[in-house]
């Protein structure tokens, strides 16, 4: 019978693949609420405004290596998203434009 030795390198690197395959099995995507923000001013500057979602309905960004990110304006909370669009149609700011689109990020 034919022997396979796994070295001091192969068995912790194939620790991390197995891992990580669990990892992507046990991925189940939810939907999230981007709102994207930008002011113009009568002078005919824009600006980009960002929204700070609170923590506890912030969207992970798990593109990136920090244990800390999140994506940019994102929210698993719709309620807060349509109440964002509400309180700015109830203000001086003008609403040009809502647009749904549709993302996916892999695990």
């Amino acid at each position: 019978t034919k022997m396979i030795s796994y070295g001091p390198c192969q068995t912790p690197a194939l620790s991390f693949c197995v891992d990580r395959l669990r990892e992507i099995e046990a991925f189940v995507p939810k939907t999230y609420w981007k709102i994207d923000l930008q002011a113009e001013l009568p002078d005919g500057k824009s600006y980009v405004l960002n929204w700070r979602v609170p923590t506890n309905d912030a969207v992970m960004d798990t593109r990136s290596k920090r244990e800390d990110a999140y994506e940019e304006n994102a929210t698993f909370s719709q309620h807060a998203a349509r109440e964002l669009i509400e309180r700015a149609k109830g203000s001086d700011v003008v609403v040009k434009q809502v647009t749904q689109t549709s993302e996916s990020i892999k695990p």
